[in-house]
């Protein structure tokens, strides 16, 4: 299990998630965490709608799972807006 996940609600702009930050995306999943102190990310397929702790095998065999829950977790509240460098 793990704890109940936050309800996914997309804002206004782009890559905006009510409550939520959007650290990455990979394909049709979007990297998510709750906007509060040492929290790890959650992992939302936009095309299904599934919602998993596990890193999916697609971030897995990227090998940024780790790098994710490390960044999600070291985030302040506010959390940071990654240049367009960190992400390819």
């Amino acid at each position: 299990g793990g704890p109940p996940f936050p309800e996914v609600i997309p804002g206004a702009r782009e890559n905006e998630y009510i409550g939520l930050q959007s650290i990455a995306e990979m394909g049709e999943w979007v990297v998510l965490r709750e906007n509060k102190p040492k929290c790890l990310p959650f992992f939302w397929n936009m095309v299904t709608g599934e919602k998993s702790w596990e890193a999916p095998l697609s971030i897995k065999s990227a090998g940024v799972a780790e790098l994710l829950a490390k960044w999600s977790t070291e985030l302040t509240e506010r959390g940071i807006e990654p240049g367009p460098e960190a992400w390819p």
